[in-house]
This record gives structure tokens, sequence and C-alpha cells, in this order.
């Protein structure tokens, strides 16, 4: 196992690299597991807010411009 210090063995590094856990759940970080929960709540409000942003906005009949437009026009303004 890697401690704290110099290590001159390639596969005893590798082999901790290999051994850490695949998923970066809150306690590797020291929060707590609602952190998760509080995370995952705001991600998925801002990925309805920029869906609903895409949807076209409908105000005068047939004054409006296409969704493929309104998406090409919310995609420049972004970048």
């Amino acid at each position: 196992m890697l401690c704290y210090g110099y290590v001159n063995d390639d596969v005893v590094t590798q082999e901790y690299i290999e051994s850490l856990p695949l998923s970066n759940t809150p306690e590797v970080f020291g929060l707590h597991t609602n952190a998760e929960i509080g995370y995952y709540t705001n991600a998925a409000k801002e990925l309805w807010s920029c869906l609903i942003d895409l949807q076209p906005q409908t105000g005068d009949a047939g004054a409006g411009i296409s969704r493929e437009a309104h998406i090409d026009k919310v995609f420049h303004a972004q970048s």
C-alpha cells in the first residue's frame, strides 16, 4: 500500500491506483451522503432549465422563428 513518502516501485504505485474506488462518492471528499442528493437535484434543475430554454417561444401567430433557428440562436449565444 502506498503511504506518505517516496515510493520507487512503479508496480506498487499502479496497484495502489487500481485499488482506489471508481466512483467518486461524497465520502471520498469528506462530505455527507446527502451532498450527492443535492448535487443531483441541482443538476436535474439545470438540465430542465436548459431544455425549456431550447423550446421555441410562441408569441404572435406566424411571426415566430423556426425551432431550428431558435436552437441555433441559443447555441451561438452560449458560445
